[in-house]
């Protein structure tokens, strides 16, 4: 563990680095000061996703992208129309034992204007180890960009979770919200704050409310039309005080996204 961090660790290190000339590519689409929402679309290759969160808006029609978390997941999205993509992630499996993990993601959006944008999505979500793991769920999100250029991007979805599984895992409910923004600090990089916290609903034989903590994610995105980079931390936060980590600023975490 300390050391696929210190490796990630150097990783970021390096992208930061790398970032100003990499990254250096001209405006696409809209004028930032009239349209914010679609020059975001036009110009960040993630803009369809935060951190660890996704947010409202979809890849244009025909567009295709390729993603990367961690090395260790790879994911595609494709925009079908303007307002509807369909996105699946898996664990690929570099190390001998690791479970099988698929991710099925659609997403369609109910209303876009330039500043705002409003989708419904649907998942499906498969683990299987030794045990077997399933969940279905539906989110509702919403991308708002405030300021004439959109300087501040806010971002908020709540996701109803259930699950069926056998062993260890039970019948269920998980409900989750989550808030964001983003803060551009330039034509080519954004600041990234999320806040996750699950409100659980679990298991169905014995219904409760739960909200145990939250997680924090919070980083940098460099970005043009074409690739992004998110370099970030990923830090779990107690309600209860309970949690202890080696890590101060929290867990490393690194994404990449490509767009063509």
């Amino acid at each position: 563990m300390l050391k696929t961090c210190a490796a990630t660790l150097i990783l970021m290190a390096t992208i930061t680095a790398m970032a100003p000339t990499a990254f250096a590519q001209g405006n696409k689409g809209p004028s930032r000061i009239l349209d914010p929402v679609g020059w975001a679309r036009a110009n960040d290759a993630s803009n369809d996703r935060g951190i660890l969160t996704q947010h409202a808006d979809t890849l244009p029609e025909g567009d295709f992208s390729i993603n990367s978390y961690e090395l260790f997941f790879l994911g595609v999205s494709y925009g079908v129309t303007d307002d509807f993509q369909v996105s699946a992630t898996t664990l690929l499996p570099i190390i001998a034992g690791l479970p099988t993990v698929l991710l099925l993601n659609g997403k369609y959006v109910l209303e876009r204007n330039k500043h705002q944008v409003v989708s419904m999505g649907g998942n499906v979500a498969i683990f299987n180890e030794s045990d077997q793991f399933t969940a279905f769920g539906i989110s509702f999100n919403i991308d708002q960009y405030l300021g004439s250029e959109g300087v501040l991007g806010l971002h908020g979805s709540v996701d109803l979770q259930g699950f069926i599984g056998d062993g260890e895992f039970q019948e269920g409910t998980i409900a989750r919200i989550t808030g964001g923004l983003n803060l551009h600090a330039g034509n080519r990089t954004r600041l990234l704050l999320e806040l996750t916290s699950p409100v659980l609903f679990s298991p169905n034989s014995d219904p409760q409310v739960e909200s145990p903590g939250m997680l924090v994610n919070y980083g940098v995105r460099f970005h043009n039309a074409d690739l992004a980079v998110d370099l970030a931390f990923a830090r779990p936060v107690s309600f209860e005080g309970d949690v202890e980590s080696p890590f101060f600023l929290g867990l490393p975490f690194v994404a990449f996204s490509a767009k063509f």
